[in-house]
């Protein structure tokens, strides 16, 4: 199936109206997804099956497919990593993103990878688990933070990146070697953009984000911790088309960067509309 094709399948069920983005998921055409945890749901659109997958809250749904003949919705807790494709027509499966990827971007706050030993080797202790150490971190008390089985992470915001408590006695948290993402390239409208491209599209070096010369901002790493608002490195912290920075050229307040797109394209419902990962809008 060509990209007209796919085009055509997404204008058919979606609905208009919906604000939705399939910004951090991976879809795949023709391929349905053996799972053991799902729930099989009704959904008119993709734009429903995805407003489903987002509000689980009996497990973490990690990928959904939809099956456009039967205008049917299956979620589920597994992905390609954990679980086998069958191919299948008229069916359209998503993952999310965060789930497949095994390295970090910034300090690590979105990891959701299965690195589950320290940078010296030593086996992570659960974090559901009280022994030998007591967390102060856990499934129960930040349920938002990926806490599962003994997977680093950085629940914290820690500087140094993902960390996990340790299965040794004696050493109560060591962090964990998670490799950083190198991805130069965005998806839709770059809003999960981390790389390090820190010029405009006319060639201006980018103003610092911690830097308030020769432009006053809001925009304090401090205050955005989740929006890795790192040296002057182009980013969109507030959802415009593109990523973007303020310049060190004091009549030029602000100026979008020029980040290639990420392929294979990433499908996104922004607004009531679709968004090819390539460089034209569909309206």
């Amino acid at each position: 199936m060509d990209h007209k094709e796919i085009i055509l399948l997404f204008l058919l069920f979606l609905k208009p109206g919906q604000g939705d983005s399939l910004d951090g998921y991976v879809s795949t055409q023709g391929a349905s997804l053996h799972s053991l945890t799902k729930k099989q749901l009704a959904a008119g659109s993709i734009a429903d099956c995805l407003a489903k997958c987002e509000g689980e809250t009996d497990f973490i749904c990690r990928s959904f497919q939809y099956h456009s003949k039967e205008q049917q919705c299956v979620i589920m807790a597994e992905n390609s990593k954990t679980s086998s494709i069958i191919r299948m027509r008229d069916v359209i499966l998503f993952e999310k993103r965060v789930y497949l990827s095994e390295c970090k971007t910034g300090i690590g706050k979105g990891y959701r990878g299965t690195m589950s030993k320290t940078k010296t080797g030593v086996t992570c202790q659960k974090w559901s688990d009280t022994s030998p150490h007591v967390p102060k971190y856990s499934p129960s008390t930040h349920p938002s933070e990926g806490l599962e089985e003994n997977y680093c992470r950085n629940p914290d915001n820690d500087e140094q990146g993902p960390w996990c408590y340790t299965t040794d006695p004696d050493q109560r948290y060591e962090y964990c070697n998670i490799p950083e993402c190198e991805e130069e390239c965005m998806y839709c409208s770059g809003e999960k953009y981390e790389g390090k491209i820190s010029k405009t599209m006319s060639g201006l070096d980018c103003q610092s984000w911690d830097s308030q010369s020769p432009h006053a901002h809001g925009y304090i790493p401090a205050k955005f911790p989740s929006k890795n608002l790192k040296m002057n490195y182009c980013r969109n912290p507030d959802g415009e088309p593109r990523p973007w920075c303020f310049t060190t050229d004091p009549n030029k307040r602000w100026e979008y960067c020029d980040i290639p797109r990420c392929t294979p394209p990433s499908f996104c419902i922004i607004v009531g509309k679709i968004f090819l990962s390539l460089d034209f809008w569909i309206l």
